[in-house]
């Protein structure tokens, strides 16, 4: 059974700020939709979002999310990460009454009923391990009927993914991750772009900005979350996060905070 880490969680109506543009994360959003209208939208998918449908959505992928403002998105989500896997591309599962996924569901929403939270290192250590130990069964009952959610990485890029979210995001360079695993430059970029469809800069590029952004809802300032993935100066981060994540770092966490 896959070991889960849980970054965040809520049981949520979506308010009128809340919306995805060209979004790339380096977690896996998980969507339990229980009402709402939602549509999804990536390179190579669009549709909308089904109640009583479970979505594990792509990470270093962008994708858009956009909901209807006279039937806001309800829904049941976690953030999670997976060390030494990922997730490569959009999951749909129905969710029918009467399963054993169904009843995991059930008591997710139990649990989380009416939370809207703002940093996962505050709420009960408890709950999050039992959090992330349902959706560690519910992510295995769901594998066992050949539906591949998450795939395992390359060691030398699980290694190097290990690496990056246990450092100073800000000090690493691809240089860097290539000797990490002593690896050729050019058979180190073909890995890359073989498993996660991206280069290893565009990788790097994205887990600083998905790092970025979660020490802005974390309640860092722009200058601080600069210095901390890397930049020398607040303009040129947001210039720079502007590019990534389609809207100012203010912005984003204007509609992000407390949101899934």
């Amino acid at each position: 059974m896959k070991e889960i880490t849980l970054l965040g969680y809520g049981h949520t109506t979506c308010d009128a700020n809340w919306g995805m543009q060209a979004e790339s994360a380096d977690f896996c959003r998980v969507y339990y939709v229980l009402a709402g209208t939602c549509r999804y939208e990536d390179s190579n998918h669009s549709f909308a979002l089904k109640r009583g449908h479970l979505y594990f959505l792509p990470q270093y992928s962008a994708y858009n999310l956009t909901q209807d403002l006279s039937d806001p998105l309800f829904v049941l989500w976690q953030h999670v990460q997976i060390s030494g896997f990922c997730a490569r591309q959009i999951t749909e599962t129905a969710i029918e009454e009467n399963c054993a996924v169904r009843y995991i569901l059930h008591a997710l929403e139990e649990m989380t009923r009416g939370v809207l939270i703002e940093k996962i290192a505050t709420e009960p250590q408890k709950l999050q391990e039992q959090i992330a130990t349902l959706l560690a069964v519910l992510v295995s009952i769901i594998e066992q009927n050949d539906t591949q959610i998450f795939f395992s990485l390359d060691r030398h890029l699980a290694k190097v993914w290990d690496y990056v979210n246990l450092s100073n995001i800000g000090t690493i360079s691809i240089r860097n991750l290539a000797q990490i695993v002593n690896l050729e430059r050019s058979y180190f970029s073909r890995l890359f772009h073989e498993q996660l469809g991206i280069s290893p800069q565009q990788w790097l590029l994205r887990t600083r900005m998905a790092h970025a952004a979660r020490m802005l809802l974390e309640g860092k300032t722009i200058c601080e979350t600069a210095e901390m993935i890397g930049y020398a100066d607040e303009k040129s981060f947001s210039r720079a996060f502007m590019k990534a994540m389609q809207k100012p770092p203010a912005a984003y966490r204007k509609s992000h905070i407390m949101q899934p």
